[in-house]
């Protein structure tokens, strides 16, 4: 076996999973994403995002999975959200 590390610029710090089905039921929504990791020294580590938080939108817009909020977060980059 073989372990390689990359080293990788974030923009947000954080990454994400879409919700399952008890979360979806405790939340009683389909839409959100929910951190699963937060580097240390980036903007989200700064917001005080923490694992498990579920991000329903961004900049008021409604965040639909983890792709949608991908999405979302790439059409904002380099600015404040």
């Amino acid at each position: 076996g073989a372990v390689y590390f990359i080293r990788q610029k974030f923009t947000l710090g954080a990454f994400f999973r879409d919700l399952n089905d008890s979360e979806r039921q405790q939340l009683q929504t389909n839409r959100g994403a929910v951190a699963r990791l937060i580097v240390d020294g980036t903007p989200a580590f700064n917001a005080d995002l923490l694992v498990g938080d579920v991000v329903t939108a961004v900049d008021g817009v409604a965040v639909t999975n983890t792709q949608g909020l991908l999405e979302l977060l790439r059409a904002r980059s380099g600015q404040t959200v």
